[in-house]
């Protein structure tokens, strides 16, 4: 049998992804509180990062640590992979990444996300961000 632990490459979602029970409750309930918090996870390469952050983005995983996911909108940037060299091209990404999680029509800029923020805010949802690889 092969080393489930030796990937080369981050788990994708669900599937692999073992244990960290704990660690995935301490964010979602940080993530998901009142008042939301910042949440770092920090480590060498290859602990599992990333892996983590997948798993958080599944929706089953969502329905398991989130108590009502529908107020949630998750959006990833990966900063590593074609790093944006502007703040335009940072907006950009951001725009990818929110149309992906089903929130299309933003404008590439400060404003531009202040009032997809401030959209989805009055609407009674939050966006969480996870910046993987940054």
């Amino acid at each position: 049998m092969a080393n489930p632990y030796s990937y080369q490459a981050p788990l994708d979602g669900r599937a692999g992804f073992y244990g960290r029970a704990s660690e995935l409750t301490r964010i979602a309930s940080r993530i998901a509180a009142e008042r939301p918090q910042s949440v770092s996870v920090v480590g060498p390469t290859r602990t599992g990062k990333s892996s983590l952050v997948n798993y958080l983005l599944d929706p089953q995983a969502q329905a398991e640590y989130l108590e009502d996911q529908t107020t949630h909108v998750l959006v990833r940037l990966r900063l590593s992979y074609h790093p944006p060299a502007t703040p335009t091209g940072f907006f950009e990404r951001v725009c990818q990444a929110l149309t992906y999680a089903g929130v299309p029509g933003m404008v590439a800029s400060p404003d531009g996300y202040s009032d997809v923020v401030r959209q989805l805010m009055g609407e009674g949802r939050r966006m969480i961000m996870f910046l993987d690889d940054f």
